[in-house]
């Protein structure tokens, strides 16, 4: 956040050697590397927020939301697993493939590959605010057309608008960056802005949209 460095994990569910703990790692822009921490349990997804400490799943016992301190003191801020089962869901649908600090709110993003849903978390209480996506319970969507599929990497402009990186529901092979108005008087996400319909490139996983000033960046994950 104040770009002295650059944040990634190794090791983590995605490439798993029972021998080798998960790591986060922290490098210089030069490439020379600051520090290397174990993590153990870490899932699929983190992030780094301004004080230095780490936002990551732990993916044990439970599917869970933890904030790890540089000490190495953490604490769970939610369980997804429970709040999982009260939905009437399976555990599994937890499964996040992105988790994003949201500095102007203090809240996280938590999105569930499985589920096709994005949620909003406050980081202080773990009280959940929002949810959007196909799950019971969450925010409509105007259009319907423009529901949310195997989205990725979810996060908020300048604006405060949401912006995401989503399959097209009920089409094949088509890869969309879809912006929306958040309206909390009436919960409803409306799409505002949409690339992607003729661009011919398909992330089955991955894919991002970032807004810098008045252009976004679109990245194709696998593809």
């Amino acid at each position: 956040w104040d770009g002295s460095h650059i944040v990634l994990e190794g090791s983590t569910n995605y490439v798993w050697d029972g021998d080798v703990e998960p790591t986060v790692t922290r490098l210089s822009l030069d490439h020379q590397t600051l520090e290397i921490t174990e993590i153990p349990g870490l899932g699929f997804t983190l992030d780094e927020i301004e004080d230095g400490a780490i936002l990551y799943e732990r993916n044990t016992d439970s599917r869970s939301l933890v904030e790890r301190q540089t000490d190495g003191s953490e604490r769970v801020i939610w369980d997804c697993n429970t709040w999982m089962r009260d939905s009437g869901q399976p555990e599994y649908y937890c499964a996040p493939n992105t988790i994003i600090w949201v500095p102007a709110t203090d809240t996280i993003l938590w999105s569930m590959y499985y589920s096709d849903t994005v949620v909003e978390i406050d980081r202080e209480s773990g009280e959940l605010l929002r949810q959007w996506g196909q799950m019971a319970g969450g925010w409509t969507m105007d259009p319907m057309e423009s529901m949310i599929d195997y989205q990725h990497y979810p996060n908020y402009t300048e604006d405060g608008t949401l912006l995401v990186s989503t399959h097209t529901l009920g089409q094949s092979n088509q890869q969309m960056a879809r912006e929306f108005e958040v309206d909390d008087d009436t919960q409803t996400l409306t799409e505002i802005w949409s690339y992607g319909a003729d661009s011919g490139y398909y992330a089955t996983y991955g894919g991002e949209a970032t807004r810098h000033g008045p252009n976004t960046l679109i990245s194709y994950g696998t593809d």
